[in-house]
């Protein structure tokens, strides 16, 4: 095959393909694909609690009721908590 030949027949490869690249496309035309809308999300979470965890498990912060109060502890890696609010001191009011 001499050199002219072979990029002539390249040539029209590359034209078929394109061509019937462009005509299944045409032939196999659908609409595009989107995922679905999802509900809007709720404005209001509920819980008795929430719990902060670092990658091993580990409760590092909490956010719970104690006795139908409010509660925010944050916690060591030691497990010892370093800051409460409120503190368990309570000041009791002199009537």
């Amino acid at each position: 095959m001499k050199r002219k030949d072979y990029w002539l027949l390249v040539f029209l490869l590359i034209l078929a393909g394109l061509a019937g690249g462009s005509i299944t496309t045409w032939l196999i035309h659908s609409s595009p694909a989107y995922a679905q809308q999802k509900n809007a999300p709720e404005k209001v979470v509920k819980a008795r609690a929430f719990y902060l965890v670092d990658k091993d498990g580990k409760i590092r912060a909490s956010l719970d009721l104690m006795g139908g109060d409010p509660r925010l502890e944050l916690i060591g890696r030691d497990g010892r908590v370093l800051w409460s609010a409120p503190t368990e001191v309570r000041v009791v009011p002199l009537h």
